[in-house]
């Protein structure tokens, strides 16, 4: 069952059971995403152990009260003091939850009894309580999981997901969903779902399907009120063989995307998955007041019972930190969420960081969008976030109101050198060398190689770049469309009629495609020389992967391995997803023996991500642009070479367009051709229909002149203007 309708975490009341043996076995945590070498746990989880303050009191061991139903599924029962700090409880279960995949907690009573009293007089004529919550008992709960599996496929559940707010007090400090103690409040912006809290108004069957949580973090699930959720979860021992499990069953969707059940629209049931591949799944019921906690690589899923209101986020720990290192990104889904461990280790240990900053941006930039409006209400204080706006737009209002709603933006602002080191760029990166220029200056050896009028003498075993000085002054006023500064000098693409221009060192990050070799330059008496060059073209106007590229095609480019068997460390690369953007980034490792690179993203080099061999890009010599040299050119001599105009291929003089290129439009399926002269045997129309012109009713004249009734008639004789009764409808011509 596959595309189902998705819910939120759902939770469960408890039910008796024994305790289990496999208590005292230590916690495994086999990753999903994990394919990285991880060291042994010490008794210090991670280097930022020493944060942690020693004047903490212990709370003391903390065991289940019971397991649900004579499952695996722990439910705790813990007392005020125990469930007080959100943090110490959290810390004291890890072992459990890292077993099961999820928990169950009941707050104790105190912890319910610190909320405002209710005025029952105020209510007399009313009854705000739910009719038939206590209905539900694990009996029938049982009857309804029956009867959700054979009627899963009918009718439509109603679900109001992904609102940003929340239904606790704002005076609730202990363990209040809002504002819980969590290692992600460090970060600098918050992601409406992740570290500030959604809201779920459920009814019966709507459902969550099978997943992980983003970037495998923890997660809480309360009910504020209502019908039950049905919950399942794998145990971590199973996750390989849960996740082999569905690979199996949806192998195309695995092949496209190796972590497609982050997709959460992948459904088994627990049956097929025990009877057909021996996965035993653990079930809870979640009732109003209580907690389920989510664990990294317990993959779950549920429905809810019926109509209640759940709240949600996730959170991180210390132990996160090491599973959130090695975790991995759905790449193929836009609005997938992403937490930079580095980012969160290095606020912590109080080193410097990018900074976010919300400012009104009027820059009419060409990828700016309208802001959509939306009439939902507003989230407490207590929760940031926006909910999802609708399609809807709003007009533009006029006056102070306009100036009062312009459209706010989060911009990433870095810190960079008061004097920047390259004096053809604004940028300091770390792949390139600078070279000493002919006035005294740096460049890096990209921005002279790119930039048509400059170019690169060696003297004494030292390279310099020579020419800066007349570079033009109308390319000193092009603004690069990546980073959108005028400082430096850019390059145009290379494509006729494209005013795009980019830094050098910011091509690679922009998608361009640099095609370097030789390229042919005239001299004024038009002899063909040639030299070497590149052929610059921007995302819009390099070739393109063909429509229907799919993982087996990339798979069998002898090229990519080729290609990527030779990288270095701190050597640039572009890679594309089947369904992404362009991104490039710098090599810090190759993995030949999995196919695999491990890169820093450009341009802040703050992601660091690995990318399989397939998804690099490798420029095909057959798809190639660049202006090829006929066979009659001869190497550039030496006095020519330092002729700045003549180094690029942008600026050269184009030869005859050859047979089978492309005609104009680099993506177009026309070629140039020679001009063919048909024969009168090949104008001849061999399927021409012969007519009898003397024959009644074979060939009839169009009027086009309209009748009273607007029908265009179909005379016999132009002469007679009018339509015999057989004529209104033309007889076919045969």
């Amino acid at each position: 069952m596959e595309d189902l309708p998705m819910t939120d975490a759902q939770n469960a009341p408890a039910d008796t059971s024994a305790k289990q043996a496999s208590d005292q076995k230590a916690a495994l945590t086999p990753p999903t995403s994990e394919d990285m070498d991880r060291g042994k746990r010490d008794g210090s989880s991670s280097e930022l152990s020493e944060l942690e303050l020693d004047d903490e009191e212990d709370i003391g061991d903390i065991e289940p009260d019971h397991y649900w139903d004579g499952g695996k599924i722990p439910v705790f029962k813990p007392t005020m003091d125990q469930f007080r700090s959100f943090k110490k409880f959290i810390d004291k279960i890890d072992k459990y939850g890292m077993k099961s995949g999820i928990v169950k907690v009941v707050p104790p009573q105190e912890w319910g009894e610190t909320t405002d009293d209710v005025d029952e007089q105020a209510f007399d004529d009313f009854d705000y309580h739910l009719e038939g919550v206590e209905e539900f008992t694990p009996e029938r709960c049982a009857e309804l999981e029956q009867n959700y599996w054979k009627t899963i496929n009918f009718g439509q559940p109603m679900y109001g997901a992904d609102m940003p707010g929340s239904l606790f007090d704002e005076n609730t400090t202990s363990w209040n969903v809002a504002k819980l103690e969590n290692l992600l409040d460090v970060l600098g912006t918050k992601v409406p779902g992740v570290n500030t809290a959604y809201l779920y108004l459920g009814m019966w069957k709507a459902t969550f399907a099978w997943h992980l949580e983003d970037v495998d973090l923890y997660s809480i699930n309360y009910i504020h009120f209502g019908a039950p959720k049905q919950w399942y979860s794998i145990s971590q021992e199973d996750a390989r063989k849960f996740e082999n499990a569905m690979k199996s069953v949806w192998p195309n969707d695995a092949k496209n995307c190796s972590q497609f059940l982050r997709h959460k629209t992948y459904l088994i049931s627990p049956q097929r998955l025990e009877s057909e591949f021996g996965i035993k799944v653990n079930k809870l019921v979640h009732y109003e007041g209580e907690f389920v906690l989510t664990y990294p690589y317990g993959y779950h899923s549920g429905y809810n019972i019926g109509y209640n209101c759940a709240e949600s986020v996730n959170f991180a720990t210390e132990a996160w930190l090491e599973y959130g290192r090695i975790a991995k990104k759905c790449d193929c889904e836009s609005d997938s969420v992403w937490v930079d461990v580095a980012e969160i280790e290095r606020k912590l240990r109080g080193e410097p960081t990018p900074e976010y900053i919300e400012e009104t941006d009027e820059e009419d930039d060409e990828d700016d969008t309208e802001e959509t409006g939306h009439d939902l209400p507003s989230p407490p204080s207590s929760v940031k976030g926006k909910p999802k706006a609708s399609s809807r737009k709003r007009k533009r209002e006029t006056g102070d109101k306009a100036t009062e709603g312009k459209v706010k933006r989060v911009k990433l602002r870095l810190r960079v050198p008061k004097e920047e080191p390259c004096i053809l760029c604004p940028n300091d990166v770390t792949f390139d060398v600078l070279l000493p220029t002919d006035n005294g200056q740096k460049a890096h050896r990209l921005c002279a190689l790119y930039t048509p009028e400059t170019y690169i003498i060696e003297e004494n075993g030292v390279e310099r770049v020579c020419n800066v000085a007349n570079i033009d002054k109308a390319r000193l006023e092009l603004k690069c469309n990546y980073c959108r500064s005028k400082r430096g000098a850019c390059f145009q693409c290379a494509a006729k009629k494209c005013i795009r221009a980019f830094h050098a060192t910011c091509a690679a990050a922009a998608g361009v495609q640099i095609d370097e070799g030789p390229v042919p330059t005239f001299d004024e008496d038009g002899t063909e020389y040639y030299c070497d060059g590149f052929d610059l073209r921007c995302r819009f106007h390099r070739p393109r992967r063909p429509k229907f590229t799919d993982v087996d095609s990339l798979e069998n480019n002898k090229l990519i391995p080729d290609f990527a068997k030779s990288l270095e460390p701190k050597q640039v690369v572009q890679a594309q997803y089947l369904s992404g953007e362009i991104f490039a980034g710098t090599v810090v490792e190759n993995k030949p023996e999995e196919l695999s690179v491990i890169i820093d993203v450009l341009p802040t080099s703050f992601e660091r991500v690995e990318v399989e061999w397939k998804y690099l890009l490798v420029l095909d010599p057959a798809q190639s642009l660049r202006p090829k040299p006929s066979t009659n050119a001869v190497p550039l001599p030496e006095h020519l070479n330092q002729a700045s105009s003549t180094l690029n291929a942008k600026n050269q003089k184009d030869g005859p367009p050859e047979m089978d290129t492309p005609f104009c439009d680099a993506n177009t399926e026309f070629k140039w051709a020679e001009f063919h002269t048909a024969t009168a045997a090949e104008v001849k129309n061999p399927f021409q229909a012969k007519v009898g012109i003397t024959v009644p009713q074979q060939l009839w004249h169009y009027l086009g002149k309209t009748s009273t009734e607007a029908k265009a008639h179909h005379p016999h004789d132009l002469c007679k203007l009018t339509s015999l009764g057989l004529s209104d409808l033309p007889t076919p011509l045969v």
